[in-house]
Protein backbone atom coordinates (compact mmCIF):
# COMPACT_ATOMS: atom_id res chain seq x y z
CA UNK A 1 0.00 0.00 0.00
CA UNK A 2 1.69 3.55 -1.00
CA UNK A 3 0.56 6.34 1.48
CA UNK A 4 -0.36 9.73 0.32
CA UNK A 5 2.88 11.77 0.80
CA UNK A 6 3.94 10.48 -2.49
CA UNK A 7 1.92 13.08 -3.57
CA UNK A 8 3.01 15.96 -1.37
CA UNK A 9 7.07 14.99 -1.53
CA UNK A 10 7.11 13.59 -5.16
CA UNK A 11 4.70 15.66 -6.72
CA UNK A 12 3.57 19.16 -6.15
CA UNK A 13 1.63 19.32 -9.37
CA UNK A 14 -1.64 17.97 -10.84
CA UNK A 15 0.39 17.12 -13.96
CA UNK A 16 3.10 14.98 -12.28
CA UNK A 17 0.44 12.69 -10.86
CA UNK A 18 0.31 10.15 -13.58
CA UNK A 19 4.05 9.41 -13.66
CA UNK A 20 3.69 8.88 -9.94
CA UNK A 21 0.52 6.61 -10.40
CA UNK A 22 2.48 4.33 -12.76
CA UNK A 23 4.61 3.70 -9.48
CA UNK A 24 1.78 3.15 -7.52
CA UNK A 25 0.57 0.23 -10.24
CA UNK A 26 3.63 -1.29 -10.58
CA UNK A 27 3.83 -1.46 -6.97
CA UNK A 28 0.38 -2.89 -6.02
CA UNK A 29 0.92 -5.29 -8.96
CA UNK A 30 4.13 -7.16 -7.12
CA UNK A 31 2.09 -7.50 -3.83
CA UNK A 32 -0.37 -8.92 -6.11
CA UNK A 33 1.17 -10.97 -7.97
CA UNK A 34 3.53 -12.67 -5.09
CA UNK A 35 0.64 -13.29 -3.46
CA UNK A 36 -0.67 -15.29 -6.39
CA UNK A 37 2.61 -17.18 -6.62
CA UNK A 38 2.46 -17.29 -2.67
CA UNK A 39 -0.73 -18.71 -2.69
CA UNK A 40 0.05 -22.02 -4.83
CA UNK A 41 3.29 -22.43 -2.78
CA UNK A 42 1.38 -23.11 0.12
CA UNK A 43 -0.52 -24.96 -2.34
CA UNK A 44 -3.88 -23.24 -2.30
CA UNK A 45 -6.05 -21.75 -5.19
CA UNK A 46 -7.63 -18.66 -5.72
CA UNK A 47 -6.68 -15.48 -4.80
CA UNK A 48 -5.96 -14.19 -1.22
CA UNK A 49 -7.39 -10.53 -2.34
CA UNK A 50 -10.48 -9.00 -2.72
CA UNK A 51 -9.47 -6.30 -5.44
CA UNK A 52 -6.49 -3.60 -6.28
CA UNK A 53 -7.35 -0.32 -6.47
CA UNK A 54 -4.89 2.67 -7.77
CA UNK A 55 -6.57 6.01 -7.39
CA UNK A 56 -7.06 8.49 -10.08
CA UNK A 57 -5.80 11.97 -9.24
CA UNK A 58 -9.30 13.48 -8.77
CA UNK A 59 -10.05 10.41 -6.11
CA UNK A 60 -6.76 11.32 -4.10
CA UNK A 61 -7.36 14.89 -3.85
CA UNK A 62 -11.27 13.84 -2.40
CA UNK A 63 -9.75 12.02 0.56
CA UNK A 64 -9.34 8.59 2.26
CA UNK A 65 -10.43 5.36 0.21
CA UNK A 66 -12.81 3.49 1.72
CA UNK A 67 -12.23 -0.11 1.41
CA UNK A 68 -14.90 -2.98 1.21
CA UNK A 69 -15.15 -3.36 5.06
CA UNK A 70 -15.73 0.27 5.79
CA UNK A 71 -12.45 1.52 7.01
CA UNK A 72 -11.19 4.57 6.06
CA UNK A 73 -7.66 4.73 4.50
CA UNK A 74 -5.70 7.14 3.28
CA UNK A 75 -3.87 6.05 0.50
CA UNK A 76 -2.80 6.49 -3.04
CA UNK A 77 -2.86 2.22 -4.36
CA UNK A 78 -3.65 -0.92 -2.34
CA UNK A 79 -3.89 -4.60 -2.47
CA UNK A 80 -7.32 -5.43 -0.31
CA UNK A 81 -6.43 -8.76 1.40
CA UNK A 82 -7.12 -10.53 4.83
CA UNK A 83 -4.74 -11.59 7.50
CA UNK A 84 -3.34 -14.89 6.79
CA UNK A 85 -2.06 -16.34 9.88
CA UNK A 86 -3.15 -15.51 13.80
CA UNK A 87 -0.72 -12.98 15.39
CA UNK A 88 0.77 -14.74 18.68
CA UNK A 89 3.12 -12.54 20.68
CA UNK A 90 7.08 -11.74 20.71
CA UNK A 91 7.57 -15.67 19.97
CA UNK A 92 5.93 -18.55 20.14
CA UNK A 93 6.21 -20.55 23.01
CA UNK A 94 7.13 -24.22 23.61
CA UNK A 95 3.90 -24.55 25.80
CA UNK A 96 1.64 -22.93 23.75
CA UNK A 97 -1.71 -22.43 26.14
CA UNK A 98 0.04 -25.47 27.75
CA UNK A 99 -2.56 -28.41 26.21
CA UNK A 100 -1.06 -29.74 23.21
CA UNK A 101 1.43 -32.44 22.24
CA UNK A 102 4.66 -31.73 20.90
CA UNK A 103 4.15 -33.54 17.42
CA UNK A 104 0.77 -30.89 17.11
CA UNK A 105 2.55 -27.95 18.42
CA UNK A 106 4.95 -28.22 15.96
CA UNK A 107 2.23 -28.59 13.02
CA UNK A 108 0.67 -25.45 14.20
CA UNK A 109 3.91 -23.22 14.64
CA UNK A 110 4.59 -24.76 11.34
CA UNK A 111 1.80 -23.61 9.62
CA UNK A 112 1.24 -20.21 11.54
CA UNK A 113 5.37 -19.52 9.99
CA UNK A 114 4.42 -20.33 6.45
CA UNK A 115 1.57 -18.41 6.66
CA UNK A 116 3.87 -15.25 8.34
CA UNK A 117 6.35 -16.16 5.55
CA UNK A 118 3.81 -15.58 3.06
CA UNK A 119 2.37 -12.51 3.84
CA UNK A 120 5.98 -10.99 4.36
CA UNK A 121 7.13 -11.59 1.04
CA UNK A 122 3.71 -10.35 -0.54
CA UNK A 123 4.57 -7.08 1.71
CA UNK A 124 7.80 -6.95 0.67
CA UNK A 125 6.95 -7.26 -2.88
CA UNK A 126 5.81 -3.75 -3.27
CA UNK A 127 8.94 -1.86 -2.93
CA UNK A 128 10.71 -4.47 -4.79
CA UNK A 129 8.58 -4.06 -8.10
CA UNK A 130 8.42 -0.41 -7.57
CA UNK A 131 12.22 -0.10 -7.08
CA UNK A 132 12.20 -2.05 -10.50
CA UNK A 133 10.21 0.18 -11.84
CA UNK A 134 11.54 2.96 -11.06
CA UNK A 135 15.42 1.71 -11.21
CA UNK A 136 16.33 2.61 -7.88
CA UNK A 137 17.28 0.86 -5.04
CA UNK A 138 14.95 -0.25 -2.74
CA UNK A 139 15.96 2.26 0.51
CA UNK A 140 15.07 5.03 -1.92
CA UNK A 141 11.72 3.31 -2.24
CA UNK A 142 11.23 2.94 1.68
CA UNK A 143 12.95 6.08 2.32
CA UNK A 144 10.88 8.18 -0.11
CA UNK A 145 7.22 7.06 1.43
CA UNK A 146 6.78 3.46 1.12
CA UNK A 147 7.94 2.55 4.66
CA UNK A 148 4.46 1.27 5.35
CA UNK A 149 4.49 -2.45 4.12
CA UNK A 150 7.73 -2.70 5.66
CA UNK A 151 6.58 -2.04 8.75
CA UNK A 152 3.75 -4.28 8.80
CA UNK A 153 6.15 -6.96 7.53
CA UNK A 154 8.29 -6.59 10.55
CA UNK A 155 5.37 -6.70 12.85
CA UNK A 156 4.25 -10.12 11.57
CA UNK A 157 7.68 -11.19 11.27
CA UNK A 158 8.76 -9.69 14.89
CA UNK A 159 6.28 -12.94 16.35
CA UNK A 160 8.61 -15.47 15.30
CA UNK A 161 11.54 -13.74 16.65
CA UNK A 162 13.35 -14.17 19.74
CA UNK A 163 15.63 -11.56 19.41
CA UNK A 164 16.39 -8.35 17.39
CA UNK A 165 19.44 -10.15 15.73
CA UNK A 166 16.81 -13.64 14.84
CA UNK A 167 14.71 -10.65 13.17
CA UNK A 168 17.26 -9.06 11.37
CA UNK A 169 18.28 -12.41 9.68
CA UNK A 170 14.79 -13.23 9.09
CA UNK A 171 14.18 -10.40 6.96
CA UNK A 172 17.22 -10.52 5.06
CA UNK A 173 16.42 -14.02 3.87
CA UNK A 174 12.98 -12.95 3.52
CA UNK A 175 14.09 -10.09 1.14
CA UNK A 176 16.13 -12.48 -0.80
CA UNK A 177 12.97 -14.36 -1.15
CA UNK A 178 10.95 -11.96 -2.08
CA UNK A 179 13.40 -10.74 -5.09
CA UNK A 180 13.17 -14.33 -6.27
CA UNK A 181 9.54 -14.76 -6.19
CA UNK A 182 9.44 -11.37 -9.01
CA UNK A 183 12.41 -12.48 -11.24
CA UNK A 184 11.42 -14.99 -13.42
CA UNK A 185 10.47 -13.22 -16.75
CA UNK A 186 7.21 -14.41 -17.09
CA UNK A 187 6.48 -13.52 -13.34
CA UNK A 188 7.64 -9.96 -14.08
CA UNK A 189 5.66 -10.15 -17.45
CA UNK A 190 2.58 -10.54 -15.06
CA UNK A 191 3.63 -7.42 -13.15
CA UNK A 192 3.69 -5.06 -16.15
CA UNK A 193 0.49 -6.23 -17.49
CA UNK A 194 -1.32 -5.80 -14.41
CA UNK A 195 0.05 -2.55 -13.72
CA UNK A 196 -1.27 -1.58 -17.18
CA UNK A 197 -4.59 -2.99 -16.94
CA UNK A 198 -4.65 -0.97 -13.13
CA UNK A 199 -3.72 2.52 -15.16
CA UNK A 200 -6.77 2.00 -17.41
CA UNK A 201 -8.98 0.31 -14.95
CA UNK A 202 -8.15 2.16 -11.54
CA UNK A 203 -9.96 -0.71 -9.73
CA UNK A 204 -9.39 -4.74 -10.64
CA UNK A 205 -11.12 -7.70 -8.65
CA UNK A 206 -10.00 -10.79 -7.63
CA UNK A 207 -10.57 -12.82 -10.55
CA UNK A 208 -9.75 -10.08 -12.92
CA UNK A 209 -6.57 -9.67 -11.41
CA UNK A 210 -6.01 -13.37 -11.10
CA UNK A 211 -6.88 -13.69 -14.69
CA UNK A 212 -4.31 -11.14 -16.20
CA UNK A 213 -1.61 -13.11 -13.70
CA UNK A 214 -2.42 -16.55 -14.82
CA UNK A 215 -2.36 -15.42 -18.51
CA UNK A 216 0.99 -13.48 -18.27
CA UNK A 217 2.67 -16.42 -16.23
CA UNK A 218 1.25 -18.81 -19.04
CA UNK A 219 2.28 -16.94 -21.57
CA UNK A 220 -1.44 -17.58 -23.18
CA UNK A 221 -2.71 -14.64 -25.80
CA UNK A 222 -1.60 -11.09 -25.70
CA UNK A 223 -2.76 -9.22 -23.21
CA UNK A 224 -4.33 -5.66 -24.88
CA UNK A 225 -2.16 -2.43 -23.34
CA UNK A 226 -1.00 0.91 -24.08
CA UNK A 227 2.65 0.68 -25.33
CA UNK A 228 4.82 1.51 -22.70
CA UNK A 229 8.42 1.88 -21.79
CA UNK A 230 9.96 -1.65 -20.21
CA UNK A 231 10.00 -1.40 -16.33
CA UNK A 232 13.59 -1.80 -15.80
CA UNK A 233 15.58 -5.03 -14.76
CA UNK A 234 15.60 -7.71 -11.88
CA UNK A 235 16.76 -6.49 -8.90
Amino acid sequence: MLMPNRWADMALHRRHFEGIRRWVACHEAGHAVASWVMQRELGLDGCHFERIVVRTVSEAEAGAYITGMGCRIDCLGMVEEPARYQAVGRYVPDGMNGGVSRAEHDRIVGAWRRNMEADVIELLAGTLAEARCRRISRSRVLLSGGSGDYAAALRKAHDFARTEHDLSVMMAALWKRSAAVLRPPSRWAAVEALANALLERHVLEADEACAIIERAVRGVGAIRTPTRPPLGKPP
